[in-house]
């Protein structure tokens, strides 16, 4: 990893002398001042994040377990101050993780193990659940929910699982159909949409694909090249642009220690083109638009903090910032 990529520091304020990485296609890594933000109320052993979504405004929304019977959902503002928070009851499981994305400027999707699914209204904490066996003849006693995100053409909800099945809904959780992922795939860690394609970390098959969407039974596009940490790192988390270049958050374990590293690919996700070393406890990675500014924003699991980073424009630099 010391050949082209540079180490952070620590997880408080540090500054960095501005230096080049890796640069190919044009694209290079800047490096400049790195800031943390806390999150307020994620600070107990039990508490963990799940998954982070943005609204493009002031909502910030983090999902995840609370306790071995409740999850939570919290909204925070950009501060990391939380605007309110709700914790929900599992009824089906233990240690239920939860997973988020926005459906509409103040509607959040929800997922939660193992068939939770349900919409919540970040003005008044407001949640209407349904559970996937119950309308879905298809689901299995041991699968389990794992990812979710938003079609922005058609706007439906593409539900990921343990398994090769991915579930299909309108915007009001209205189930529509099932998409069979390739073979080569085990399960939907994380999903987006990109392009008309669905791109799926495979976490267990430590593979990261591009694949369609027609039909039932979707054909793998492209796989990503993986980042030159080891052979045996996995995809968490992948996360798209505005100009449709693509983000995945890799896990290394290199000598029984943690390593996570973000990796920038190009626009059609073919080529990787930079690696960037982020804290070893990042869970979930996600993009917004702040005042004009393209943000990537990523999420620790257990100690509760967010970072975030400028996606520069005029020449596609990637660099952190002080102003989340």
């Amino acid at each position: 990893m010391e050949r082209d990529i540079l180490q952070l520091e620590s997880l408080s304020d540090v500054t960095i002398e501005d230096t080049k990485s890796v640069d190919v296609d044009d694209v290079t890594i800047t490096k400049h001042e790195e800031s943390v933000v806390d999150v307020q109320g994620i600070k107990t052993e039990s508490w963990w994040i799940n998954d982070i979504a943005y609204s493009g405004d002031d909502y910030i929304v983090v999902t995840g377990r609370a306790s071995s019977s409740h999850s939570h959902i919290t909204v925070i503002n950009r501060r990391g101050e939380i605007q309110r928070q709700d914790q929900i009851k599992s009824e089906k499981t233990s240690f239920p993780n939860r997973f988020c994305c926005f459906s509409s400027k103040f509607k959040v999707v929800t997922a939660c193990w193992p068939h939770e699914v349900g919409l919540y209204d970040v003005r008044d904490g407001s949640y209407n659940k349904k559970y996937i066996n119950d309308i879905v003849n298809s689901w299995f006693t041991h699968r389990q929910v794992k990812c979710l995100t938003k079609n922005p053409v058609s706007n439906d909800i593409i539900v990921g699982t343990n398994s090769r099945e991915v579930y299909i809904f309108d915007d009001r959780l209205n189930y529509s159909y099932t998409i069979s992922l390739p073979n080569v795939i085990r399960g939907s860690h994380n999903i987006t949409v990109h392009r008309g394609s669905l791109l799926v970390c495979d976490y267990d098959g430590k593979r990261a694909y591009s694949v369609t969407m027609e039909g039932s039974e979707s054909e793998v596009m492209y796989e990503f090249t993986k980042p030159d940490i080891c052979d045996a790192c996995r995809p968490l988390n992948v996360c798209t642009d505005t100009k449709d270049f693509v983000y995945i958050l890799w896990r290394a374990n290199i000598a029984g220690h943690e390593n996570r590293v973000v990796v920038r690919y190009s626009q059609d996700g073919r080529l990787l083109l930079t690696t960037y070393p982020v804290d070893d406890n990042c869970c979930c990675v996600t993009t917004s638009s702040v005042n004009g500014v393209e943000k990537l924003i990523l999420a620790t699991y257990v100690s509760g903090k967010l970072y975030t980073y400028d996606v520069v424009d005029d020449r596609r630099n990637f660099s952190s910032t002080s102003n989340f």
